[in-house]
């Protein structure tokens, strides 16, 4: 970038929302008038890059380096030391890590983001105890793959591997909170809530964590579809870890969230759009998808260098 666009973005750019803008944290990629970076709430990098193609896909190393900077600096992109070690005991357990390791190179997943999704979405580490082995029953649930039995049938179409998964055994079936709070309201019929639920399996552990490893790149071939090999391939892994937290746990369909809104901002090259590096804590950030994902990518990439060293992106 000029020094000249440099000024002209500094012009432009200033946030009147009181949170940094991309040119006050150091990013040196030309934003639209602050109008728009109002209209964006929580936008930590607060822009949206308006280029032809050819000089966005040149802006994308700077600006991927920039990100890479924010999760490598001493203050982990915002992450409190206690968020981001917070799930170290259960990456420790030797049970887990001997599971997740096989399951990631089997269904080739990085895993650190195996292992920091089975913790993200599950209560799995209430199941990991010293007498826990690789044939501890869990359900999908405890699983974070409410949607397995679904969609099972699309993710053998996509992860050929996955056929190998046994067939399991029926357990309860899951009906979302919100859902639950909507019948207690009233707002709903039993009926509607039983038609809500969904069906769930029960597997050893170390078939509900390859079951998981499937559904994580079941996800990743899904995103693959819909806007080609050409911009995932081009992310560095902390993007890449990003954009699969963000597939796995999308959010609910909208103008902001959503799965097809996060790959339409890889797409487009608005990478900065997948990132939340505010300081809310992970108790403070529970009902903001965005920030989440940023936290357990900071944690995954802990997880990598501390735990998977061995297991690269």
């Amino acid at each position: 970038m000029s020094p000249d666009d440099l000024e002209k973005a500094r012009a432009t750019s200033r946030s009147t929302t009181g949170r940094p803008t991309n040119v006050d944290r150091g990013i040196d990629v030309p934003e639209r008038p602050f109008e728009d970076s109002i209209r964006r709430r929580g936008d930590a990098l607060d822009f949206t890059p308006v280029y032809d193609l050819p000089t966005r896909q040149a802006a994308l190393g700077p600006l991927q380096a920039q990100i890479q900077a924010m999760f490598r600096a001493p203050t982990r992109a915002n992450v409190t030391d206690e968020d981001l070690r917070s799930n170290d005991k259960t990456f420790a357990n030797p049970t887990f890590a001997k599971v997740v390791r096989s399951a990631a190179t089997e269904f080739d997943v990085p895993a650190a983001v195996l292992a920091e999704h089975l913790v993200a979405e599950t209560r799995i580490s209430s199941h990991l105890t010293p007498k826990t082995t690789v044939t501890t029953p869990l359900t999908t649930t405890v699983l974070g793959l409410d949607d397995f039995v679904q969609a099972r049938k699309r993710i053998e179409a996509l992860v050929p591997g996955a056929r190998t998964l046994p067939k399991g055994k029926k357990a309860n079936p899951f009906t979302a909170e919100t859902d639950v709070d909507d019948f207690n309201l009233g707002r709903i019929t039993r009926e509607e809530l039983d038609r809500r639920s969904k069906p769930q399996l029960e597997f050893p552990l170390v078939d509900g964590v390859r079951a998981s490893a499937a559904y994580i790149k079941w996800k990743e071939a899904e995103g693959r579809l819909k806007i080609g090999d050409a911009p995932i391939d081009a992310l560095v892994p902390e993007v890449r870890a990003e954009l699969l937290r963000l597939l796995v746990n999308p959010g609910r369909p909208g103008q902001r969230t959503g799965t097809n809104h996060w790959l339409s901002l890889v797409k487009n090259g608005q990478l900065g759009g997948l990132f939340d590096f505010s300081k809310r804590t992970a108790r403070e950030s529970k009902n903001d998808v965005r920030r989440r994902a940023t936290i357990h990518t900071a944690r995954t990439l802990h997880a990598a260098k501390t735990f998977f060293p061995e297991s690269p992106f």
